[in-house]
């Protein structure tokens, strides 16, 4: 499973469309994905309408930034908890606040922190540690290594292939 896939609704960041991105899920092999736009749920409701056509299951949730450093991934469990993470991101964005380094406690909703924002804080049961392959070399050095149970791949997905890698470090400049 994909945990932090973006659409081109992730502006600065993601290149596809949401059928561009399913297409690209199913030609991977994956029978699910997790759609967490930046700040944004824009695209979520097409992906979950779409995805059955494709052949699998789409999720969908928050990645919570402030600029472009990334505080968490917020992934719902239920409708309830699209419903948290909708009311966190939008009091956020209403006051113009930054997102905390920790998320709220969310009931219906999984949290995922990136390796390098965990500093060693005890996780309730639904929060998770997300490695990327750039982070497998320090994990041995990190407070997160101790909580082995906790760790998930969290490799994003913005773009596929060359040409969008392009448009995607345009788009950053």
């Amino acid at each position: 499973m994909l945990l932090n896939c973006h659409t081109w609704f992730s502006f600065c960041y993601g290149t596809m469309p949401v059928e561009e991105l399913l297409g690209e899920v199913k030609r991977q092999g994956y029978d699910s994905f997790v759609l967490t736009d930046i700040n944004n749920t824009s695209a979520c409701l097409d992906a979950i309408r779409q995805a059955g056509q494709y052949g699998f299951t789409a999720r969908v949730g928050i990645d919570f930034r402030n600029g472009v450093k990334q505080q968490y991934v917020g992934i719902a469990r239920n409708n309830e908890g699209f419903r948290e993470l909708n009311e966190h991101l939008s009091i956020h964005l209403r006051d113009g606040k930054d997102f905390h380094p920790t998320a709220p406690e969310f009931l219906h909703a999984y949290v995922i922190y990136p390796l390098g924002a965990y500093k060693g804080w005890p996780l309730r049961g639904n929060e998770f540690i997300g490695v990327s392959v750039k982070d497998l070399l320090s994990l041995p050095f990190l407070p997160a290594c101790k909580q082995a149970h906790k760790l998930v791949a969290l490799q994003t997905v913005s773009f596929a292939g060359k040409r969008q890698y392009n448009a995607h470090r345009l788009l950053r400049a």
